[in-house]
Parts: structure tokens; sequence; C-alpha cells
């Protein structure tokens, strides 16, 4: 290739053009200086206002807001909390606030100290600003760091315990004066900063035109070096044009054939010597041709011999080639053509992921090759055997009797024979004695390993081959041909040096570059062997990497190996001279030394190990677009001999079982011991396995079915299959206990015994599911659980097939259910065998949902029909567990899966979860797990309570939801009219505070909601009402002017409470809450009682109040909105309707 020669490109510019550059740059370089004299004036008014800048007081005015709001939220939750001893463990409640309160008030500190600072800096220029409050925040922090003990002594759950309202009282006194001067003082600095930034824009306008210069200028200049470099630009492509155009040539020149194809099999190119070699029809080298057309044709015209399924041969075909990789070993055939050519077809994978294959017309060179076997027998008919002695091969020829007719120089030197043992006349038994008695043909009588090698020589093969291993190492390949005369003729090839290289080859980890576990298993051998002899030690350390699983799961197995790559390389720069390092399974090292002290030289090699794994790994992620500095740990198993064993098996397993026992402590070494032993095996582990082997022989198995239902309307909907082991005593069996699945399950996975267990349930439950459909009750759903073990196999699919077909039960009454742990293996053969299961018409559900794997998307990958919720979370009543359930449910709403609660316990569970939207409930509420024949009794008195349970849709039930905080006793009132009115429609009402009801609307929990109306949800609004709060307190409660208000409010965030507050504080009269609690009963009982003052409507008014006005200090409040809520679906259809128009109705007329 013809190197492009060096241009200048300014020289072979007019001279008029270079002198228009010259200029454009000068001018440039004025107008920079110009701007960098801008760019100082720019900077003396930056520094002449730095102080207006620096000024923090905007700042100091909203973190004492802060501080302030915080202090009274602290304030009125401590109130809340009862004082009593009995009740000091609720305190810890306050802890997050009291640790809220107390950064903000060291936030507000910090603040005020930089304000203090900039006065005590900038005296003059604070005066100048603000000659009534100069010294404002040098009080404020003084007044600050007077009460810090106060402040931080409110947020320690000890301390708080004494803490009175009078301790808020003195910090409200002290440190409410400062709001005013603060503001004022914020407001000051607010309006310097402004002129500054003003002053600032003015400049920067200024700027701004001389950068729009510049910019024209560098637009100009751009353009000219455009102009040069474009003709530089169009030269080279040109340049690359012809070596592209040249090397296409050059490949259409090669006398070889060439062909390559993308990863989606279609012909990219091929060249001349291709298309001549085949003679195809032209559409099959026409780039963008199926691979799969060629071989089609290739097998039309015998290319491939003859094939009974096509179809079956092309998949196979290609298949292959996919299977092919960058950088593999290439697959290499030979194709006999209809002309009797043969073409060598080598296959190579591409790093794009195509192939390319070299097509080599080879015809010549194996005739070449058969001549070349064939010439022995031409030899010696022709040209006499001492034409053999001139064969760079061993050549023996042997008589039909078995003597030898000549052997050639280089067989007697190949194996040592003496000259005597291979002359011609020579018995061939002696030959094949000497060779059995070396050890060649294995163990056994020489004599008799003779005997039947002689008799197999009359048998109907014509061709024989094998490698024989001498005992000095040497190995020689031996072919063997039957002579036309009844004779043999061999030839002994030296193939030392080549299997040396294949046995280094497969001794070798391609991964780490070690030496494999089997050539440690080898060399154990004779470390064993020599220690025995030389009354010497050694030890054996198994290392595993600790959380390695999780890398290859998470990142891909390319990033695992280059992990273990890189600490097998330091392993082998530190390790002791002499010892092995091998590469185990998986991600597991072996390392052994020789040593006369084995527990001395374990410990060093140990402590070597944990230096190794001190430092940090880097890792290419993301398929290399990052590397990241990770860090791991490893855990080791130590065995020594002749401590643990004499044996290698004993001395391996121990080692494993050390290891185990390590890995389970984490980044620790531990030496065999026998708690490591039973840890692994132990003697009920062994005896649970015989006898589930026996279980399985003797139908010791059963079922139990526990039913699912519809929350609804409480019609049964699917029954769950839950195995059980009668497990027999002794005698006569008449002790037997049921064994739990929890107890046999894990051993039967671990044995491989849970695939023919769960085949024998798949089984057991289809033929009972089909059974009492044919007695006539409705089909329901059977569900089965699959393990993970179980859909592994590759038959799955066939076998549960297989199993419909024989018990004659309907696809769509079967339903799987896997946990979360198969998402482990791999993603794509599980999406494809649900998948699989999807098109037979078999339900797939996700089983025990939250306990297992952590991440979520598999859930929009894998086609599930239901989600079940573990019982572990409905069981648990705490309320952030019923919060995990809530999001739950969301979550497998907006994927349009049905929703199946299990370990529903209780009455008030079960409707806690339909309220949510639960679908489907299981558990001890509706029935325990029973045998078929008690739980026929359930299935008929399913069929008694709902005679039509044919799988039907049900009414709809209207939810709706009433306020606690609002008119709860009236509006229930009215709906109880309602019911007695109409009769015929279905009705469910749930009471809580407004905000709760109006998000479980728009989670689809509820139909309709009376609710206090908030902006975020005005969308849902269908009707709005104003309402008049007023101010109310018991007839014998009196308060003194000027005495702190004591308030019955509803929690934080409820409306009331807000325009109780804000109504107090514009009046600016002192206030604190006595009592709190989102019930409106109890609130209104707290009121009657005297214990403060509260606001309600007139609609909750009790006789036993009074109402509170002006003139008494409680100026009007604020009027509530009430809103008639309503969702998408129920806008339409009578029934809803009528229900919306009759509370519309109810709320219009007592709105006052």
């Amino acid at each position: 290739m013809h190197l492009m020669p060096h241009i200048n490109p300014f020289k072979q510019l007019l001279a008029g053009t270079r002198l228009s550059i010259v200029v454009g740059f000068l001018f440039c370089g004025l107008v920079v200086v110009s701007l960098v004299y801008i760019f100082q004036g720019l900077e003396k008014l930056e520094n002449d206002s730095a102080r207006a800048s620096e000024w923090n007081a905007e700042r100091v005015f909203n973190e004492f807001e802060k501080f302030m709001t915080v202090m009274e939220q602290h304030e009125r939750y401590e109130r809340l909390l009862p004082q009593n001893e009995k009740y000091i463990r609720k305190l810890e409640l306050m802890r997050p606030l009291g640790m809220k309160l107390k950064k903000q008030f060291t936030i507000l500190k910090n603040e005020v100290e930089k304000a203090a600072n900039f006065n005590n800096l900038y005296h003059a220029y604070v005066f100048r600003q603000m000659p009534d409050y100069p010294n404002v925040h040098q009080n404020l922090l003084n007044e600050l760091r007077a009460l810090q003990p106060t402040v931080f002594g409110l947020t320690e759950a000890g301390s708080r315990f004494f803490v009175r309202g009078s301790s808020y009282h003195d910090l409200d006194i002290r440190l409410k004066p400062f709001l005013q001067k603060l503001s004022l003082v914020a407001a000051v600095a607010s309006q310097r900063q402004l002129e500054y930034e003003r002053d600032r824009t003015d400049r920067i306008l200024k700027l701004s035109r001389y950068v729009l210069i510049v910019a024209l200028l560098s637009v100009l200049v751009g353009l000219a070096l455009l102009i040069v470099f474009t003709g530089r630009t169009r030269a080279r492509q040109k340049v690359i044009q012809l070596e592209n155009e040249v090397n296409l040539e050059i490949m259409d020149q090669l006398t070889i054939g060439m062909a390559f194809y993308d990863h989606n099999h279609k012909l990219v190119r091929a060249n001349q010597a291709y298309r001549d070699l085949y003679q195809y029809p032209s559409e099959l080298t026409e780039p963008g041709n199926e691979l799969e057309a060629v071989i089609r044709y290739d097998v039309a015209h015998a290319m491939y011999g003859d094939v009974d399924d096509v179809d079956t041969f092309v998949k196979s075909r290609l298949s292959a080639i996919s299977s092919l990789h960058h950088g593999a070993k290439p697959e290499v055939s030979d194709q006999p053509l209809p002309d009797d050519r043969i073409i060598e077809i080598q296959m190579l994978g591409l790093s794009t992921g195509g192939v390319w294959g070299i097509y080599t017309d080879v015809t010549e060179k194996r005739r070449a090759q058969q001549q070349q076997e064939e010439r022995i027998e031409e030899l010696e008919n022709q040209m006499g055997l001492e034409t053999l002695e001139h064969v760079d091969v061993g050549i023996s020829i042997i008589g039909a009797d078995l003597k030898v007719v000549h052997n050639n120089s280089v067989v007697s030197e190949m194996y040592g024979f003496p000259e005597s043992m291979t002359q011609p006349g020579q018995p061939f038994e002696r030959i094949l004695l000497t060779l059995a008695e070396w050890g060649v043909y294995g163990d056994g009588d020489p004599e008799g390993l003779v005997s039947d090698l002689t008799q197999s020589f009359s048998g109907p093969w014509t061709e024989w081959r094998d490698d024989l291993e001498l005992p000095g190492g040497k190995v020689i390949d031996v072919r063997t041909h039957k002579l036309s005369g009844g004779g043999l003729a061999y030839i002994h090839t030296d193939v030392t040096k080549e299997k040396q290289a294949q046995r280094l080859i497969e001794v070798t980890d391609k991964v780490t570059g070690l030496a494999t576990f089997e050539y440690l298993q080898q060399q154990f051998a004779d470390i064993l062997e020599d220690a025995k002899k030389n009354g010497s030690e050694f030890y054996g350390i198994r290392i595993k990497v600790d959380r390695f699983q999780a890398i290859n799961e998470i990142y891909g197995i390319e990033t695992g190996d280059l992990l273990l790559r890189q600490i097998a390389i330091r392993l082998k720069d530190v390790i002791p001279d002499g010892a092995i390092l091998t590469r185990g399974q998986g991600n597991e090292f072996f390392l052994t030394e020789a040593c006369n002290q084995s527990q001395v030289a374990a410990e060093s090699s140990v402590l070597i190990l944990q230096e190794v794994m001190k430092d940090s790994f880097p890792l290419e992620l993301d398929h290399g677009e990052t590397m990241e500095e990770m860090s791991f740990t490893a855990s080791a198993g130590v065995v020594l001999y002749p401590k643990d064993g004499s044996e290698i098996g004993e001395l391996l397993t121990k080692s494993q079982l050390a290891l185990q026992y390590a890995a389970q402590q984490g980044n620790s070494y531990r030496y065999f011991d026998w708690r490591a032993a039973r840890r692994k095996v132990s003697r009920d582990v062994i005896r649970l396995e015989a006898d589930l082997r026996v279980a399985l022989e003797k139908d010791q198995f059963e079922l139990h079915y526990q039913p699912q239902v519809d929350l609804e309307t409480g019609r049964l909907t699917g029954i769950e299959a839950l195995i059980r082991w009668r497990r027999p005593g002794s005698g006569d069996g008449s002790d037997s206990q049921v064994v739990s699945p929890d107890d046999f399950i894990p051993v039967a996975e671990d044995t491989g015994l849970i695939i023919p267990i769960g085949h024998w349930v798949v089984k057991e439950a289809c033929r009972q599911a089909k059974l009492w459909q044919e007695e006539g009750y409705p089909p329901v759903t059977m569900s089965v659980n699959i393990s993970v073990v179980e859909f592994r196999q590759q038959d799955l699919v066939e076998r549960i097939q297989e199993v419909l077909g024989e018990t004659g039960l309907a696809a769509e009454w079967l339903e799987l259910e896997v946990t979360e742990s198969i998402v482990a293996d791999d993603i794509e053969r599980i999406t494809k065998v649900l998948d699989e299961l999807k098109v037979l018409g078999i339900g797939v559900a996700i089983d025990d949902f939250g306990t297992g794997y952590s991440s979520l998307s598999y859930l929009t990958r894998l086609p599930f029909d239901k989600l079940k919720i573990d019982q572990s979370f409905v069981r648990n009543t705490d309320r952030q567990n019923w919060a995990i359930v809530r999001a739950v449910v969301q979550l497998a709403r907006s994927l349009e899966l049905k929703i199946v609660a299990e370990g529903v316990e209780t009455m008030e569970s079960m409707h806690q979860l339909r309220d949510l939207g639960c679908h489907i409930g299981q558990g001890y509420y509706f029935s325990r797990p029973v045998p078929a024949t008690e739980f026929v009794e359930y299935l008929e008195e399913n069929q008694n309570q709902h005679p039509n349970s044919a799988p039907t849709e049900s009414r709809k039930i209207f939810r709706v939801g009433l306020p606690t905080d609002y008119g709860l006793s009236y509006l229930n009132s009215s709906l109880a009219e309602f019911r007695q009115v109409h009769t015929d429609v279905p009705l469910r009402i749930r009471c809580d505070l407004s905000e709760q009801l109006v998000e479980s609307l728009v989670l689809g929990e509820l139909d309709t909601v009376v609710a206090i109306a908030h902006e975020a949800n005005k969308d849902q609004l269908s009707a709005t009402w104003e309402v008049k709060p007023i101010w109310v307190a018991s007839l014998d409660l009196t308060l003194n002017d000027g005495e702190a208000v004591p308030l019955i409010v509803h929690p934080e965030g409820c409306e009331y409470r807000k325009r109780m507050v804000e109504c107090l504080n514009a009046a600016e009269r002192a206030w604190y809450v006595s009592y709190q609690s989102p019930d409106l009963a109890s609130l209104q009982e707290a009121v009657v009682n005297g214990m403060g003052v509260s606001a309600l409507t007139r609609l909750t008014l009790d006789e036993r109040m009074r109402i509170l006005d002006v003139d008494q200090g409680f100026p009007a409040l604020r009027k509530l909105t009430v809103g008639l809520y309503t969702a998408n679906e129920s806008q339409s259809g009578d029934e809803a309707d009528l229900i919306n128009d009759w509370l519309s109705e109810s709320l219009t007329r007592h709105r006052h």
C-alpha cells in the first residue's frame, strides 16, 4: 500500500487567502485582550459586592423558621404520649423527630455563627444597612448557646420523660421575638443582593456583545480551515476506497473459496473461487441469501449422502454452525461432491457473531493419502520389502499364519525390541506377549490378553487404530489394516510429543491457566506415595471465593472468569516453591505442598492467601463500558496428612467438608474436624434419604387439599395440592406419623428424589381433580408446587403433557406454582419453558412472593397468571407488613395478575385483604389442608352455599368509603336508609380518615368516597360542598384571658387541625395539644369531658357542648370543602348512579 505524500495545506492556498487568515487571527487576538480587560472590571465589581453576596441573613431567617416548625411538631407529639412509667417504651417513637430537631438546631446555629462573623468583619457595612438591628445575629447566637442544653435535652428518650409544657413555653418566649427582626434583616440583605445581581447583569450584557464578535470571527476562521482540510480528507477517503477495492480484488484472485455469513445466517460475500468450486445457481451466491437454502440444495444433490429427515438435518447443521465462537477451534469436515471431488470445509466463528467458511479442493491431497496407505501392499507385490526401509514410519507385515513377514528398522528402534524378535519368520505372538507383559494392553494375565487379541484378528473389521503407551512414557499411534491375502499390515507412528502437548491442554484450565483438578488428583497420588515412603507430611487447602455466585448472576460469567483469572495470577506469584496450585470446581482453587511440618506450612500459606485477597480487583463491568474496583474475601478448608487421613478420596472429601464449614462463617479458614463433618452428613439425613426411597416404592405419600376462595363472593375458585408423608414407625405401622414437607423436601432436592416425587404429585393431583369433576362438582383450578430441581429438567413440559393425557384433565384446570428462586437459573430457558406451558393452557403462579429473589424485573418478563403473597406478611399484623402487602397488591394489579393471599387465619385479616384488592384467599380461616376424603365435605358445603358455582362473573359489590373525620354517624344512618329502600343493591362500607379513603380510591380498593377535599385529587371529584367548622368546648370549661388554649385535634395534616392552628397563630394566642385522635367519636368525648377546645361541624355537635365565638377570643375558622369522589369504572351504571345520587342529596341537605 502506498503512503499518501505529505501536503502542507497552508502553502496550497492563494496569497490573498493566507493574508486573510493571518489578519483574522490578529483581530481575534485584539478582541481577546479587550475581553480580558472587561473581565478584570467584572472581577473588581464582584470584589466590591462581596459583602452583599456573602451576607447570609436570608438563610438564617429560613433556618430559624424551619427550627421553630420542627420544635412545634415535637411539642405536639410530646403531649400525645403517656407520661407514666408503663409507657416509657413508647417514648422511643419520639427518637426520629428528636433527631430531626437536634439536626435543625445545629444547622441554625451554624448559619447564625456565619452571620455573626460577617457582622464582625463588615460591621460598618451592616450598621449602614441596618442601623436598628446591627447585633441581632450575635444576640441570637448567644441565646442559642444558652438554650442548647434545653433543646438537646428534648431529644433524649430518657430525659423526655420529665419534660413538661413549661420547657416548650420557655423556648417559645425566648426565641419568638427574633422572628420579626430576622425577617427585616433578611429582606434588607435580599434587596442588596438583588442590586448586586442587576449591576452584574449589565456588565455581562456588555461582555456578551464582544463575545458575539469573537464568535463570528471564529466562524469565519473555522470556515477557512474547513476548506483547507476538506480537500485533504477527500484525498484520504479516495486512498481508502482504492485500498478496499484492491483488497476485494485480491479476495477474488484467491484459489480457495471464501464465504462470509452474518449472525442471521445470511450471505455477506462470497469470492469467485467459492462460486467456481460449487457451481451453484446464481441466486445462492448473491448477498443476503440464506445459509439454510444452500444446505438444502446440497442435501438435494446428495452432497451429504443419504439424509432421511431433511428438516432435522438442516436444523442440526445450523445449530452446529451457530455454536461456533470467535477464537474457538474451527469446525473442519470433508464434503464429497457428485463429480467425485472432495471439498475441505473450515467454519470459523467471527467476533460479530457470524461465520466465515474456507472451502478448499483437497481431492488430490486425499487421493495421495489413500495411495500412501495402499503403498504397503503395492510395495510388497511390485517393488519388494526392501523399499519399506526408506519410509520414516514403522511398518510391520504379518502373514496369515501370524508369522513376521517384515519389520522395518524403525519398528525396532521405536519399541526397543531385540532384532531376533523382529526377524522374518518369528511368531507375532512373541511381540504381543512382550507388550502385554509391559502392561500396554492393561491389567490381566499376559497370555490371556494375547489370546483374546489374536482371536479378534478374525473379526469382521478391516481397519483398526489405537494408541499404545510404553513404560517409558512413549506413545505409539498404531494403525492396523487387513491384507487381501489374510495377513496384517501395521503402521507405527511416534506421537509422544503430540500426546504430551494434548495432555497439557487437557490438564490446563482455560480460564485461569492453572492445572485442572483432575491433574491435582494424579499428582496427589504421587505426593501421597512419596509421603508414605519417606515418612514426610503434606497439607491441602481447598479455597473458595465468597459471594462469587452473585458476581456471575449480576455481571455475567465473563466478569466472573476475569475475577478468577486475577486471583490465580496473584496466587501463582506468592505460593511457596514446590507447591501445586490448581483450579477446582466452580469458584474453587486447591493448594497442596509436601513438607516436614504440615500444620506450620499450612498456617503460612493461609496467611499468604488472606494477604492476597486484601487488595481490590479491577473488573470490567457492563461489557467493558465501566471499570470498578471490587473487594472480595475467600474461605478455605484445610486437611493435613497423616492427621486427617491416609487415602486420596478421604482427604479430598474432608477438605470439602472443612471448606463448607468455613464458608458458612465467611472469610475464614477451618481445619477439618468432626463438627464440619456432621454439618454435611448425619445419620438422620442418610436414614431419611433411605426412607424416602422406600416411601416411593410403597406409596407412603398422600396429598392434602386446601381451598382457595374468592374474597368477594366466598366461592371456591381453586384447590392447592400439598404433599404429606405418612412415615411408618416400628412394628405393624400403627404408630406412623405425618412428616411435614419442610423436613423431607430439602433432602429430596439434594438427592434428586424430588423428580419422581414431583411427578407423582402432579399425576395424583390431576387424577383427583378429574375424579371430582366426574362426580359432578364444579371444575376449579388444581394448583401444584413445582420444585426448582424439577424445573431444570429438560423434559418437564413433555412429562406434564403426558400426565394430562393419562388422567384426562383439561390443561386449563391445572396450575403450577413456582418460587422466585427459579429466576436464578437461565432466564431465557425459564421463559421458554413457561411459554410452552402457557401454550398448552396451563396456568403459572409465582409462590411465596417477597421471600426470595430480590429483583422484580422478572415479573414483567415471565408469563405469570397469579401472584401469591407469602403467609409471613399476612400473619404479621404490624402496620409495616400491611404496607408491604398494599404495595405488592398495587404492583400485581398494575401487571394484571390475580392475587392470592396465603395464611388467612381471621375474619379481620380476610376483610382487610379484600379491601386492599386481593382477589383470592387461602388459609386456616377457610380450611386447613385435609385429605381428599375430608375435602369432599368442603366441596359439598360450597356447592350448597353457591348452587350456581359455575365460573361466571359475580355481581359487583359497591365499596363506599365514609370519613371518620366528618359526619360519620349521619352518613352511616343515611346509607342504612338506602339499604332499606334498595335491598337489591349490594353495598360494603369502609370507614377511615379522608386522606386514607382517597388513597384507597386511587388504588382501586373503593368505588365511591366521601371525604374532606384536597387539591391533589380534583380529577376524581364529582361534587363538592363547603362546610363551616366552629369552635366548641364543654359546658363547664373556662379559659382565662391570655391562657394557652388546650386543643383537641385530629392527627397532623388534618384540615380541621390546620385551621385551628393557623387561626390561633394569627390571633397571637398560645396553644398546646391536650388530646389527639383520628376518631371523631373520641374527639367528641374528649370535648364533653372538658379536656379542651376543638373544631367540629354543626352536624357533629352534642347537646353537652357549647359554641365559642370571637368575643371569647376565638376568630372564625376557614370553611372546609367536603367532596364526593368516584372511581372511573363506577361512573356509569344505574346502581352506581343511584348510590352517588343518594350520597349527594344527603350531603346537600345537611352541609350546614
